[in-house]
């Protein structure tokens, strides 16, 4: 084995508190209509900015000082000199007499900076990584010019204390330090003193460093610390010490023989969307702005349910009505809330949103048109059965939709996900019990109804909304599902769910897997390509136990990303390969995570999310570094379950806890496995990611806000019944 060098960091989580490169007054503007062509392009270039690597910007005398590279920020920039990082912050004082408090003064330049206490004071910062930006200043006489300066995303200082390297890099919102501590060499020698604070505190509740100005201030989140040992990460013990205003590092016991990694996440934020029923968020999708799009289902009535703005806000009856509602960037608030539904039971189970910030829900209703609010297609007459699937496009100011129409035969239809082509075509996929005689079958990719209990099914609607431009099964002879629903940017779509139907009757073709394995059912996956008329490849994905697959995801490169549900399956018959975990854990069943090859014939990884008892995992999503997050709920405690960076490493009781994985591109580890919840049942059903990396996850909850880790909003208030729908932002480094 190869050692590697210790790692020892944190992150300065400039989207938490005040901003240090983002400026102030944006934090706090209002919402944005996105409705225009020119307010999209503006929201595409402001989130391509924020998830643009930070530019380190080398100084040949443009600025004064001993300073080798900067950061030039509106509100903030930042100077790394060898002896120390010096922030220069600019806002307005709030006045200091209690008179004049809450009252600012004018605009103010305030520096902190942290120096190396201790350090070698010869180390100087060495930048890595070019940028394709360059800098030029043209002040004065052409001969004072200075042009074409680099840029970089990455600044090393070797050697800052003897063995110990200190890296910064990041994106535009967000400032990264790690220190590399060479193996035999003490981290305790790593001391940073705070000079120009007015506070330098710790919040006891999360471990996070505050550093505070009085024209604002930034907030380091509590590091954590892991070792890989025998292909699993172990989390060691890991805090910031605070003497006076210099931070140290707490390390525990660990294998000093082995690398020891510590990096942070943080939840931004956590908060209830409910009234006094039952209500559950399904998915969410997240805009370029950074806002969350969630839908589900509630029996609560329009008293208690936080309806406002949205697209109807009176409860329409039944034993529960679909809901859509958006969530504002910081967290704090709900920019339209409302139902959708009729006099019938009605479900919102996937919602999708494109550049404009129109949102589009699929589900399953049992309101005919006479109450169900349909306008424009693609169907306008429910069809029969006992439900029939349904999709709607809502307005980016939520008052309205756009469109709203039924997908469905005679049988029952349940449209359970929903994605988008760069036209704003919607995908949906789900299942049926109509058969080719009533069902809109039209193009492909099979437009005849294998047999069992259900198919499959796979429908593209036209921009418009006013019709299918094909919609056509995916099945065998025995029951068959869709439950995963993604779009390339070629068009072409990638489908995962369950089945029992053989090989002889479900349309295997290239992989990854031709045979089924046994059990009551088989995960599989598919993709159709861009004309809908066909399969490129279709194929199973088990073991000898029941086996589910219902997220499902895709790359740039066209590999796609598929979660369980579960497996029974252990790994003498189940496709484990690479890694997250090679291993079945124990309990009634895992849940699973895999990566297929882009021509669909075989796994480039597949492995284990669990621990001693039981998981299920609901989506998965993936990063532009070819991270997987998945998402769903455990009943696993720490002792057991591979917890490693957060956001909770610890079980916090009842029935279930839910977790957030994050799997490293090569699929060999975690990145990040850990738990949200409270003393109650917690389960996450959606997951959606931002430019930064940010996770974004929905679900429903029964933990009063003593034990959920409620913080800033939407609201931090239970509203009451059997559950509250939930929505959390994880920050991820």
């Amino acid at each position: 084995m190869v050692r590697q060098p210790r790692r020892l960091g944190a992150l300065i989580g400039f989207a938490t508190l005040a901003a240090i490169l983002v400026p102030l007054q944006a934090q706090a503007s209002p919402a944005r209509d996105l409705s225009s062509p020119s307010a999209a392009a503006v929201s595409r270039v402001t989130a391509a900015l924020r998830a643009a690597p930070l530019s380190f910007v080398q100084n040949r005398g443009q600025i004064h000082g001993p300073v080798p590279y900067y950061v030039q920020g509106s509100d903030a920039s930042l100077y790394f000199a060898s002896d120390g990082v010096t922030f220069a912050l600019t806002g307005r004082r709030t006045g200091p007499l209690p008179e004049a408090r809450g009252q600012m003064g004018p605009t103010q330049r305030w520096l902190v900076k942290a120096t190396f206490v201790g350090a070698n004071p010869s180390a100087v910062p060495v930048a890595e990584h070019p940028g394709p930006t360059v800098v030029s200043y043209f002040t004065g006489r052409p001969s004072d010019w200075t042009t074409g300066l680099p840029t970089y995303s990455t600044l090393l200082y070797r050697s800052l204390w003897p063995g110990i390297d200190l890296q910064y890099s990041g994106s535009a919102d967000r400032l990264k330090y790690s220190f590399v501590v060479q193996p035999g060499t003490d981290p305790s020698a790593i001391q940073l003193g705070y000079r120009g604070a007015d506070a330098v505190s710790l919040t006891p509740s999360t471990g996070a460093l505050s550093v505070s100005t009085p024209v604002g201030g930034f907030q380091d989140a509590p590091p954590y610390a892991y070792q890989v040992i025998d292909g699993r990460r172990v989390t060691v013990p890991s805090a910031y010490v605070l003497q006076g205003t210099t931070v140290s590092f707490r390390l525990g016991a660990y294998d000093r023989s082995l690398p020891l990694v510590v990096d942070p996440d943080v939840i931004v934020y956590a908060g209830y969307i409910g009234g006094a029923g039952k209500d559950v968020a399904f998915r969410m999708a997240v805009d370029s702005e950074g806002a969350a799009y969630v839908t589900g289902e509630t029996s609560s009535p329009e008293t208690s349910f936080p309806a406002a703005v949205g697209p109807d806000l009176t409860y329409n009856g039944g034993d529960v009505d679909g809901w859509v509602a958006k969530v504002s960037p910081d967290g704090t608030s709900l920019e339209y809330a409302g139902y959708i539904g009729g006099a019938g039971t009605d479900t919102g189970l996937s919602i999708a949103v494109d550049e404009s910030g129109a949102a589009y829900v699929t589900g399953g209703t049992s309101s005919d048109e006479t109450t169900f609010p349909v306008t424009v297609g693609p169907d306008l007459t429910y069809n029969g059965g006992t439900y029939d699937a349904f999709v709607a496009k809502v307005s980016p100011d939520g008052t309205s939709l756009e469109y709203c129409g039924y997908i469905g035969g005679d049988g029952e239809d349940q449209g359970m996900r929903i994605d988008l082509d760069s036209s704003d075509n919607a995908y949906v996929g789900g299942y049926t019990a109509s058969r080719q005689d009533t069902f809109p079958v039209k193009v492909g990719p099979d437009l005849t109804y294998g047999g069992g209990l259900f198919d499959g099914f796979v429908a593209k609607v036209s921009t418009d909304g006013t019709g299918l431009i094909y919609a056509g099964y995916i099945g065998g002879n025995r029951q068959d599902r869709v439950r995963g629903v993604a779009v390339d940017v070629n068009g072409a779509v990638y489908l995962s769910g369950y089945t029992a139907s053989r090989e002889s009757t479900f349309p295997v073709k290239a992989g990854p897997d031709l045979t089924y394995n046994g059990g009551k059912y088989d995960g599989w996956v598919a993709k159709v390509g861009k004309g809908g008329q066909h399969f490129v490849y279709a194929g199973y994905i088990g073991g000898s136990g029941t086996d589910m697959a219902r997220g499902i995801a895709v790359d740039a490169t066209g590999a796609a990303y598929v979660s369980g549900g579960i497996t029974e399956s252990d790994q003498t018959t189940f496709p484990v390969t690479v890694g997250p975990d090679l291993t079945y854990n124990g309990g009634k069943y895992d849940t699973w995570i895999a990566k297929v090859s882009p021509d669909g014939t075989t796994l480039d990884y597949c492995g284990y999310i669990g621990g001693a008892r039981n998981e299920e995992a609901r989506m998965v999503a993936v990063d532009s570094l070819g991270r997987a997050y998945v998402v769903g709920w455990t009943n696993s405690d720490e002792n057991s379950f591979p917890v490693v960076g957060g956001p909770d490493l610890t079980f916090n009781g009842g029935p279930a806890d839910a977790f957030l994985a994050i799997v490293d591109p090569s699929g060999a580890f975690f990145d990040d496995l850990g738990y949200i919840g409270g003393a109650g049942d917690d389960k996450a059903l959606g997951v959606g990611i931002d430019a930064d990396g940010s996770a974004y996850i929905s679900g429903a909850t029964d933990s009063q806000p003593d034990t959920f880790p409620v913080q800033v909003g939407p609201s931090l208030n239970y509203g009451g019944g059997d559950n509250d729908a939930f929505v959390v932002k994880v920050a991820v480094t």
